[in-house]
């Protein structure tokens, strides 16, 4: 985080708090206490000086407690922060737990867009040009708002899901089950899947949806990749354009990852402080993302395949070679493989099936197919594929 983004982030901290609790009342008392009649300028080093060594504890001002509170997500050890801030060792964590529950995670000062952006019908569509823009589909693939994916684990921990937009900002959010339950069910239990679901005729009509990858069942308002798609057919087409809109959650995930190294190894906190970690991280991010200095720039061609499976595709063109779902049967059957489909559950179904393959047929007519193999990848001295 660059110094002016902490600046400013500090100032949206203080308006939405108030000066008093970001810089504690001890604090500025501190401030205006040494004054010995000194010059301005001495006056002023000298106050700061005795605030910040006769002021400890749950009266260190809000910028260090912000600082601290940054350092830690990023992975830094509590012993070297302490030493450096002149905090207690015992201390440091309390005031990253505090500043996390209180401050970040203040929807005052950092803010999804929530359930909301789904009813703002100006912004759907602005993020859908966006989305039209991805790749090398021409805008064929219209109406995308989001894309959807979900961090699931086979071992403890726990499941987040998030919809991005083409900027990598997180739209919105679910931290609620558990690492080992399935991307498709975990969505399913949001309050956001049983929105789209009573409004999916509405979105329908406009156009409007956002995309998945296959542990997801297909919705009109959620599309999916087919299963099984022949190299070189229309399917696969689909698949690929499909992937452009969709991998950009995959990379908001990746930055959120690599950013904060406190994801490096395992949270040691309790249940409920885990959660508030992962979503300070979250909201973090998405005020990084609004004050990015530079644009990001826009990835032309997304490369999927290494050589040796093209030159195996290229070599059996009818083989089975793409996107494989343990989960298909989830999806042939119209619902979550959790209690019995509903009627409104399956025509949601149908229709997500029916404009998944309008934008199939529209891509094969275009003549929209994946990139092929080309010259400009060739193999390195180690045996690795490279682009030239």
């Amino acid at each position: 985080m660059s110094k002016g983004c902490f600046k400013e982030l500090c100032k949206k901290i203080k308006h939405a708090v108030g000066e008093e609790d970001f810089k504690s009342e001890e604090y500025i008392r501190s401030l205006h206490y040494f004054d010995d009649g000194e010059s301005i300028l001495n006056s002023k080093k000298r106050r700061m000086f005795y605030a910040n060594s006769f002021t400890t504890g749950g009266y260190i001002c809000g910028e260090v407690k912000l600082a601290i509170t940054l350092r830690l997500l990023a992975g830094g050890s509590y012993l070297d922060i302490a030493a450096l801030y002149c905090s207690g060792y015992t201390y440091t964590y309390t005031i990253f737990h505090d500043t996390i529950r209180d401050w970040i995670c203040n929807d005052r000062v950092i803010a999804y867009p929530g359930l909301a952006y789904f009813d703002d019908i100006e912004k759907l569509r602005s993020e859908s040009r966006k989305f039209q823009t991805c790749g090398s589909h021409g805008g064929i693939i219209s109406g995308c708002i989001g894309a959807l994916d979900g961090c699931r684990k086979g071992f403890y921990a726990i499941n987040v899901q998030a919809i991005v937009n083409k900027e990598k900002l997180v739209l919105w959010r679910s931290i609620k089950c558990k690492g080992s339950e399935h991307d498709s069910t975990a969505f399913k239990k949001t309050t956001l899947h049983n929105k789209l679901l009573s409004k999916f005729q509405e979105l329908l009509a406009m156009g409007f949806y956002i995309v998945g990858d296959s542990a997801y069942a297909i919705r009109s308002f959620l599309l999916t990749p087919f299963d099984n798609a022949l190299p070189n057919s229309a399917k696969d087409s689909f698949n690929y354009h499909h992937s452009t809109c969709r991998i950009w959650v995959e990379c908001a995930f990746g930055e959120i990852d690599m950013r904060w190294g406190i994801f490096w190894k395992p949270l040691q906190f309790d249940l409920d402080k885990n959660l508030k970690v992962i979503d300070a991280a979250m909201r973090l991010h998405n005020y990084l993302v609004q004050n990015r200095d530079n644009a990001t720039s826009e990835i032309e061609e997304f490369q999927v395949y290494e050589r040796e499976t093209v030159e195996f595709i290229l070599e059996n063109p009818f083989e089975n070679v793409g996107v494989f779902n343990a989960h298909e049967e989830n999806q042939d059957r119209g619902h979550d493989g959790v209690g019995r489909s509903t009627r409104e559950i399956e025509a949601c179904t149908n229709e997500g099936k029916r404009l998944r393959q309008f934008i199939c047929n529209n891509l094969e007519r275009q003549g929209k197919v994946r990139p092929r193999y080309s010259s400009r990848w060739k193999k390195d001295k180690f045996n690795r594929t490279r682009q030239t």
